[in-house]
């Protein structure tokens, strides 16, 4: 994680330029092969996701705001 942490149950947004544009909320997140509930920055971790993403693409977390 480059700049903030990531949480199961959070939603998340993939894109990439091959990719397109993938939607998903978070069930499971693994550092070092181990599911955790979270996350931070600095960690190296993997998600499963249901549709191929590629090395390069990213990923933005869905952060909704009371406005």
């Amino acid at each position: 994680m480059e700049s903030h942490g990531l949480k199961v149950g959070e939603e998340i947004k993939i894109i990439g330029e091959t990719t397109g544009v993938y939607e998903s909320v978070i069930d499971e997140v693994r550092l070092d092969r181990n599911p955790v509930a979270e996350v931070v920055k600095g960690d190296l971790c993997s998600i499963q996701t249901k549709q191929i993403v590629r090395r390069g693409d990213k990923l933005y977390k869905v952060v909704k705001t009371n406005s």
